[in-house]
């Protein structure tokens, strides 16, 4: 373990931690006092049930950390282009890297959406940002959009929201669904894979009628990359209407289903997600275009997520305007998709004017299990950011809680992802491609044989 010393303060106000929950049943005071015993026997029956329900909801419902957020600014980002949101946001080797979405401005064919990158040192002043990818396949002609960027044996996995609406795509279907460019860099180039990688061809194909399947955001947690995405049908409730389901896979590209609309992870639309691998736990956070809330919530295995409620929300911009929305967040974490513990920040859209899409890039500072993370008065950023000084491959952990010290703040331990460097010098997707396929990862890593490095797809 190591101690890293860095400047920087900040401070933190507290968002709602917690609530009481409070169950009774007045109109059972009166027994014994001559009621009718089939009436008392009916009411007790039903608060006997109701208090079943009570307590398999109370079971049911991970428990929720203490969580703290704050406000802090519009991000500076040069050139800006008329709307940014939708970030999945990369901390590797002391830099940020931010994809997100933004005008196909120009583009020959007439496409709505590009997904831009942008680096930076401190997360608050940015690069002039680059097209990271253009629609490149048939599936994806209108739009690119809803970036989720993670690290996975050793290759860049960009999921994204594909769709070609004009009647032409191979399969005839014109809605949403996700696609998927591999690269062995992050910067790129990145590469398409052939085909969609999760869609729903019972969902609507009029994109009018219904979102249908999209925003993805994956995390590679265990040697498994979980991917959850927004499924939206004709009538789902709101008031972000659709739900958020998740698959997983073992190779990045070829995902099954670990529920279905039945049984969704969480009943609201448009999340980011991370895994706190200090507190073994997912962390959610929600925000749709058609509201100024940024909820968040927490599960153990991804699958049940404590229920969605704006009691439970981050602190975002101060000074949005009359009928502005803050939306589509993305949380900063490491390249696969996990987080040293719960001390991050929040990138999303936010109004900028009263115009619909007029969004802009606002940050917000974020502490979860605040009792063990809060160092952020003596580190100008995340741990996980102040351990990766120096281009070191680490992680890190708030050591001191509450610490004004910078020489007693983060603790770094290392962060090591699967690499085939010692048997593929150019990287299994630029290797992969040569022989003809449409990608590959590092599938034995460790090994120095160039025919048994990557596993190609």
């Amino acid at each position: 373990q190591q101690v890293v010393r860095l400047g920087g303060d900040g401070s933190f106000v507290s968002s709602d931690v917690g609530r009481l929950v409070d169950s009774g049943d007045d109109e059972l005071d009166g027994i014994g006092t001559g009621v009718d015993v089939d009436v008392v026997c009916h009411r007790m029956s039903l608060a006997v049930f109701v208090l079943l329900a009570l307590f398999h909801v109370l079971i049911a419902q991970p428990a929720r950390p203490s969580l703290f957020s704050t406000p802090f600014a519009f991000e500076n980002l040069n050139s800006q282009p008329p709307y940014e949101y939708g970030p999945s946001i990369i901390t590797e080797n002391g830099v940020f890297y931010q994809f997100y979405c933004s005008p196909g401005s120009g583009d020959p064919n007439g496409a709505w959406d590009y997904i831009r990158m942008t680096t930076s040192t401190d997360g608050q002043n940015w690069t002039p940002p680059v097209v990271a990818l253009s629609p490149q396949t048939p599936y994806e002609t209108n739009s690119v959009c809803d970036p989720s960027v993670i690290k996975f044996h050793g290759v860049y996995f960009l999921y994204h929201t594909c769709i070609n609406s004009n009647a032409n795509p191979p399969d005839g279907y014109t809605n949403n669904r996700i696609c998927l460019a591999v690269a062995d860099s992050i910067t790129g180039p990145y590469h398409p894979h052939p085909t969609p990688i999760i869609q729903d061809l019972n969902c609507p194909k009029d994109p009018n009628t219904a979102y249908c399947v999209g925003q993805p955001s994956a995390v590679a947690v265990n040697d498994t990359v979980y991917l959850f995405y927004t499924n939206q049908y004709p009538g789902d409730g709101g008031p972000n209407g659709g739900l958020v389901l998740l698959s997983v896979s073992q190779d990045g590209v070829n995902f099954k289903p670990a529920n279905g609309r039945q049984n969704p992870s969480y009943p609201q639309r448009c999340v980011d997600v991370k895994y706190d691998l200090r507190h073994n736990q997912f962390i959610m956070v929600q925000g749709d275009v058609g509201g100024p809330n940024i909820t968040w919530s927490v599960s153990e295995d991804g699958l049940h997520f404590a229920k969605y409620d704006t009691d439970f929300r981050i602190n975002t911009n101060p000074n949005l305007p009359s009928g502005g929305t803050n939306n589509n967040p993305g949380i900063a974490g490491l390249p696969d998709g996990t987080m040293g513990d719960g001390m991050t920040w929040i990138g999303y859209g936010s109004s900028y004017t009263t115009g619909w899409g007029d969004w802009h890039m606002f940050r917000s500072q974020m502490i979860s299990h605040v009792e063990d993370s809060a160092c952020n008065e003596c580190t100008q950023n995340t741990c996980d950011w102040a351990c990766q000084q120096g281009s070191r491959s680490m992680m890190g952990y708030c050591g001191y809680p509450y610490s004004h010290d910078g020489e007693r703040c983060c603790v770094c331990v290392p962060w090591q992802q699967t690499t085939c460097a010692a048997c593929e010098s150019v990287g299994c997707v630029a290797g992969c491609i040569g022989a003809g396929y449409s990608g590959g990862i590092c599938g034995k890593p460790g090994s120095t044989n160039p025919s048994q490095c990557c596993s190609c797809f």
